[in-house]
């Protein structure tokens, strides 16, 4: 497949990757974690591991996204590390095997479907009817975000997503190029 269409800039896309900028209070809320998740958090042996699943569910919570652990803010780190008492965690350690596990489990919990291939189809036939109203691309872009989450669909990343749209407007084109042939 050719290149993917610009949809957003170099700032919004780094921003759309990477996990909001909380307030204390917001902290407060968002890193409270539910009873099931808390009763999974009980069961993890080491204190990195309970540290991302954590920052995960957070995160989760208030985007339907996961992020890479790279990424997440250190005021965030230093605020659960504080909160659930977890001194010396290292996020380093916290492995992608781990990751994916506890992000099945929380988007089980959450009851969120994941973004895979049959996913990506439906998804691509909804941000095309969103094309053919000839949006721009980035409102192409949020509408389909918008159209994930609201039907609990797990909300890829911005490349995934970016790929979904530029997908929709080349099987507009098509279509628009065979209406005028006729």
């Amino acid at each position: 497949m050719a290149r993917t269409i610009t949809i957003l800039d170099e700032a919004q896309r780094r921003e759309f990757d990477r996990p909001p900028k909380f307030t204390y209070q917001q902290r407060k809320f968002f890193f409270t974690l539910p009873t099931w998740a808390n009763a999974i958090r009980r069961d993890l042996l080491t204190a990195h591991t309970q540290l991302g699943f954590i920052l995960q569910v957070g995160y989760f919570k208030t985007t339907g996204r996961f992020f890479t652990p790279r990424h997440y803010p250190t005021a965030d780190v230093d605020y659960v590390r504080k909160r659930w008492r977890l001194t010396g965690a290292d996020l380093e350690r916290y492995d992608g095997a781990t990751i994916g596990r506890h992000r099945l489990v929380i988007l089980t919990n959450f009851s969120i479907t994941p973004f895979d291939e049959g996913q990506r189809e439906r998804v691509v036939e909804q941000a095309a009817v969103y094309a053919r109203r000839q949006m721009n691309p980035a409102a192409v872009f949020r509408s389909t975000a918008d159209y994930v989450r609201s039907h609990h669909i797990e909300i890829p990343t911005y490349a995934a997503l970016a790929g979904v749209v530029t997908q929709a407007f080349r099987q507009v084109e098509t279509q628009m190029a065979d209406q005028l042939r006729q």
